[in-house]
């Protein structure tokens, strides 16, 4: 339930909850899934650790991100404003340079604009694989279905 999970915390950032969504994202950031999910941990986990106060940390996670996705804006424009709220004037102006400066032929596909369409991704594939767990669940014997 990695992109659950991604999902979740995102959620609880946008409820003021940080040091939970800081604990939910550090667990999934990075963690074995598609691209996008990863993509969407990192960029997640980076807001929730910039308002811990963790700025290096977060321009990591954001590295992250657009070690995925080199071409994609997101993640400069953020690694942008963590560096100029930190007082790193050349990387805030270095970030978003990155973005413009890439070669013409690079595909320039930020999943950042796809977020809002993941729910229904692979839905198919996510209700097969809820059906296969419920059936492989033990059931109780008959008499242990009795009503009080």
């Amino acid at each position: 339930f990695v992109e659950a999970s991604v999902r979740f915390g995102r959620v609880l950032m946008l409820r003021g909850r940080t040091q939970e969504a800081v604990t939910v994202l550090r667990r999934v950031a990075g963690h074995e899934a598609d691209d996008d999910v990863q993509y969407y941990g990192w960029m997640f986990y980076g807001p929730a650790l910039t308002q811990a106060g963790r700025s290096h940390e977060a321009l990591q996670a954001f590295g992250a991100a657009a070690a995925l996705y080199p071409a994609a804006q997101s993640p400069q424009l953020a690694i942008s404003q963590v560096a100029a709220d930190a007082g790193d004037p050349a990387l805030a102006r270095a970030a978003p340079e990155r973005v413009f400066t890439s070669a013409v032929n690079t595909r320039r596909d930020d999943p950042w604009w796809r977020y809002l369409d993941g729910s229904g991704r692979d839905d198919d594939a996510a209700r097969r694989a809820f059906v296969d767990r419920v059936r492989a669940l033990p059931l109780p014997s008959p008499d242990g279905w009795r009503v009080r």
